[in-house]
C-alpha cells in the first residue's frame, strides 16, 4: 500500500504523521494517494475581559490554510475585517490562535472567523456576540442655561457624529429637531423658550442616550 504526499518540504516523520492522522490512502496508483481533509475548527469562543474582546480559537488538520481574518460586525450582517492571522499552512495536530480587539463598539459588537485556504476558498465560523457597556457620555453646557441664551451639546463615542438631536417638553411639543456635528457637538438655542425643564435624545439609529436640560428665566 502506497500512500503518495502532496508536501515534498516536511520531514519523514511528519510525512508519517500527516498519512496517519490526516490524509486517506489508497492502495492504487491510478487514484491519488493522499487525500486531504478539509480544516477542521474545533472551537470559536469570545469574551469581554475589562472591556476588551479577548478571542481564541482552535484547529485541526490544517493542510493548505493560509489565513484567519477576525470580523466585527454591529447588526450581525454586514461585517468589517479588524485583524488577521498567518495560519499554519500545513499541520495535522491542533493548533491555538488568539486575538484581542482593545476598542470594541459601545453596546457590543458580533465576531466571527473567515478562514482563509491558498486558493482563495473561505469559510466562515458561526458569528459569536459579545456585548459591551456603553461608554458615550451625553454632556450638556450649561445646564441650567439662561433662556436667552445657547448651550452646548457634545457626545463622546463612536458615530456621534450626524446622530439625531430630538429635543421635547415635558408635555411632548417637539421644540427642536437637528443633527450633531461632525465633531460630535452641537450648539443649540433657547432663545423664546419657556422656562422648565426639557428632554433631550441623541440617537445615531444604533445607540440612543436621553438627558434633561432645564431652563430657567
Amino acid at each position: 500500500m502506497k500512500c503518495k504526499s502532496s508536501y515534498p518540504v516536511l520531514t519523514d516523520s511528519v510525512k508519517i504523521v500527516s498519512c496517519l492522522l490526516m490524509l486517506v490512502c489508497t492502495s492504487t496508483d491510478s487514484i491519488a494517494g493522499c487525500l486531504p481533509p478539509p480544516l477542521r475548527l474545533v472551537s470559536f469562543n469570545a469574551k469581554n475581559i475589562d472591556n476588551e474582546i479577548f478571542l481564541e480559537w482552535r484547529t485541526v488538520g490544517e493542510n493548505n490554510t493560509d489565513h484567519f481574518n477576525i470580523e466585527q460586525s454591529i447588526d450581525g450582517i454586514s461585517f468589517t475585517k479588524v485583524g488577521s492571522l498567518k495560519a499554519a499552512g500545513i499541520d495535522p495536530l491542533k493548533r491555538y490562535y488568539s486575538f484581542s480587539d482593545p476598542k470594541p463598539k459601545d453596546g457590543g459588537s458580533y465576531y466571527r472567523l473567515a478562514m482563509y485556504d491558498l486558493d482563495g476558498t473561505v469559510t466562515y465560523s458561526a458569528t459569536q456576540l459579545i456585548k459591551t457597556p456603553a461608554t458615550k457620555r451625553l454632556k450638556i453646557l450649561p445646564n441650567p442655561v439662561p433662556h436667552d441664551s445657547k448651550f452646548s451639546i457634545s457626545w463622546n463615542g463612536l458615530a456621534a457624529a450626524n446622530a439625531s438631536i430630538l429635543i421635547y417638553e415635558l408635555n411632548g411639543r417637539q421644540v427642536y429637531k437637528g443633527k450633531m456635528g461632525q465633531s460630535g457637538k452641537s450648539e443649540v438655542s433657547v432663545s423664546n423658550w419657556p422656562a422648565g425643564l426639557y428632554n433631550i435624545t441623541i440617537d445615531n439609529g444604533i445607540h440612543k442616550q436621553a438627558s434633561i436640560l432645564m431652563v430657567k428665566n
